[in-house]
C-alpha cells in the first residue's frame, strides 16, 4: 500500500480492482511504465481510500510482475 501511495504521488495510475474468484481479496493495481503490477490484499487489511481500477488485468504472473518491478527500479 505504501508503494501504491508513492506511485500515485508520482502520477501513476493506481486503484483497487475486484476479483470475482477472490471477493475477500481485492487487487491493488499499479500501472508502472514497465507494465501493470498488482497484489491481492485481504479486505480487512486494506487501509485508506483507493480509486477504482478500471483496466483489465493483463494476465501477468508473479515472474512478470517481479521483472516489471526490477526494470522500473533500473530505469529510475
Amino acid at each position: 500500500m505504501a508503494m501504491a501511495k508513492l506511485a500515485m504521488l508520482q502520477g501513476y495510475a493506481v486503484g483497487i480492482a475486484g476479483d470475482s474468484n477472490e471477493p475477500d481479496y481485492p487487487v491493488l493495481m499499479i500501472d508502472l511504465p514497465t507494465g501493470q503490477v498488482g497484489w491481492h490484499i485481504p479486505q480487512k487489511e486494506l487501509q485508506g481510500q483507493w480509486p477504482e481500477y478500471h483496466k483489465q488485468w493483463d494476465g501477468h504472473n508473479l515472474q512478470e510482475k517481479e521483472y516489471r518491478i526490477r526494470e522500473f527500479i533500473k530505469k529510475t
